[in-house]
C-alpha cells in the first residue's frame, strides 16, 4: 500500500461518491470555501484509491475525518502512516474501532458513537412552520454562541462544540423566539453548491421547550432542498428521541462512527 498527500479534487470526489450519503461533510469540504484549508491524504492499491481522509484546519480545533468500516485495512494503514504528522491536538471522526491506530501516540477522550443520517424521503418535510420563526444571519453569531453555551443543553449534555462564526454565512439558519429570546435553533455546518450537498448542524432546543425542534428542522431542510440534492446530519447514537425525530422527517441511518478528542502524549 502506498500512502501520500493528495490534491486531486476529481479523484477524491470520485472516491467519496462511492458512498456519498456517508460522506456528505467530506464532499462539502471539496468546495472552494473549505478546500484551501484542508489537507487530504490517500492510500493507493494498484491504480485505485483504497482510502481517503482529511485534516480540516478551518475549525478552532483541527478536525481529522476518517470515516470507513472498522475492518477497512487500507484506512487503518493510512492512519498509521499519518499519525506522526497529525496536529498535537485534534478532534477526530473515525470509523468504529479505528482509534486503535491513534491511541498508540494520543490520549483519547471519547465522545461516543454517532450515526450519519441522510434525507431519503423529502415528502415528510411537509409540516406547518412553527410560530415565532425567524431567519438568522451572521449578525446573530454572538446570540447563537450564548444560546449554545447557556440555554440549549442540560448540564450532562455536550453542546455548542461545533458552532463556528462562519457557519451562518454558508447557508440558512432559523430560530424560534419566545419573549424575544431564542428557544430553538437549526442551521448548517457545511453547504456546497459545487458538490450539491449540505450538512445540517447546530440543532438545539431549550430543555423546557423541547418538542418544537421537529418543525424547525423541517423548515431548514425544505430550504436546503431548494439548493442541493443531498442533505445529511450527524446525531449521537444514544440520542433516541432526536433519531426518532429525524426518522419522522424522512432521514435514514447510513453508517456509524465515533467522535473523540486526541492529544499527543509527551515524548519521553
Amino acid at each position: 500500500m502506498q500512502a501520500f498527500e493528495i490534491r486531486d479534487r476529481v479523484a477524491i470526489e470520485r472516491w467519496l461518491r462511492r458512498d456519498a450519503r456517508a460522506h456528505v461533510y467530506a464532499l462539502a469540504d471539496l468546495d472552494d470555501v473549505f478546500w484551501p484549508e484542508t489537507r487530504w491524504f490517500a492510500a493507493r492499491s494498484g491504480d485505485d484509491l483504497a482510502a481517503v481522509c482529511l485534516v480540516l484546519e478551518k475549525l478552532s480545533l483541527p478536525l481529522l475525518y476518517a470515516v470507513s468500516p472498522a475492518a477497512d485495512t487500507a484506512m487503518r494503514n493510512l492512519l498509521a502512516w499519518l499519525r506522526p504528522s497529525l496536529p498535537e491536538r485534534v478532534f477526530a471522526t473515525l470509523g468504529i474501532g479505528l482509534e486503535a491506530e491513534l491511541a498508540l501516540e494520543f490520549e483519547v477522550v471519547s465522545h461516543g458513537e454517532y450515526l450519519k443520517m441522510a434525507l431519503e424521503d423529502a415528502r415528510r418535510l411537509d409540516v406547518p412552520a412553527p410560530a415565532g420563526l425567524e431567519r438568522l444571519h451572521v449578525e446573530h453569531c454572538d446570540e447563537l454562541r450564548a444560546f449554545y453555551a447557556r440555554d440549549a443543553y442540560l448540564p450532562e449534555e455536550r453542546g455548542g462544540r461545533f458552532f463556528e462564526s462562519y457557519m451562518p454565512e454558508l447557508g440558512p439558519w432559523f430560530g424560534i423566539r419566545e419573549a424575544g429570546r431564542l428557544v430553538s435553533v437549526a442551521g448548517v455546518h457545511v453547504v456546497s453548491a459545487r458538490t450539491s450537498v449540505a450538512g445540517v448542524g447546530g440543532i438545539a432546543t431549550r430543555p423546557d421547550r423541547r418538542g418544537r425542534g421537529l418543525a424547525l428542522t423541517a423548515v431548514l431542510c425544505r430550504a436546503l432542498r431548494e439548493q442541493v440534492e443531498l442533505v445529511g446530519l450527524n446525531v449521537a447514537a444514544a440520542n433516541a428521541s432526536a433519531i426518532r425525530c429525524y426518522e419522522s422527517l424522512g432521514f435514514r441511518e447510513v453508517c456509524r462512527y465515533e467522535e473523540m478528542e486526541l492529544e499527543r502524549r509527551p515524548k519521553r
